[in-house]
């Protein structure tokens, strides 16, 4: 529905926020990492259209915690909710190639997204690319990338709220 090709250093979240209103029931957003948004994630979700996206390295993943602890008027302590995961560990258990998904994960430090997760381990000559991509571009920024994104570069992530049965994880 909506293409828009412009240079390299604009916002393309700008973009995202722009035609937010125009996603309809069972329209597909297709973003990348530039349009990575949480509220428009929400807002798509609030109009029954769907979405794909990768996942930012920098977001935390958790899992509901089934040893959820109580406080003594019996409230439920929501800080032991949901326990992160490290993706990097999960990585680490993964061969080349390999795809894994994790249905029911949340997202968000505040509030809590429920997303499908599915984790994709790149090859070895996918993963020399990427890290000579990742330094180039971390050398003309001029910035350090932080050791939890080093970590996950053997990894790539997409979230969305679509089920299996309708965009299937290969």
């Amino acid at each position: 529905m909506h293409i828009d090709v412009g240079p390299g250093k604009g916002n393309d979240k700008t973009f995202g926020n722009k035609i937010a209103d125009t996603f309809k029931e069972k329209d597909l957003f297709l973003r990348d990492l530039g349009y990575f948004s949480l509220k428009d994630f929400k807002d798509l979700d609030e109009r029954k259209a769907s979405y794909v996206s990768r996942l930012k390295p920098n977001v935390a993943v958790y899992l509901e915690n089934e040893d959820v602890e109580y406080y003594k008027n019996g409230e439920i302590k929501k800080s032991s909710m949901y326990k992160r995961i490290d993706l990097a560990d999960i990585a680490k258990n993964m061969i080349e190639g390999e795809i894994l998904e994790l249905k029911e994960v949340f997202i968000g430090r505040l509030e809590k997204r429920k997303e499908r997760l599915v984790i994709y381990k790149l090859t070895h000559e996918q993963l020399k690319e990427r890290k000579l991509k990742v330094k180039k571009s971390a050398k003309k920024k001029g910035i350090k990338k932080s050791e939890n994104t080093i970590k996950l570069l053997g990894i790539t992530m997409y979230i969305t709220n679509t089920d299996s049965s309708v965009i299937p994880n290969n």
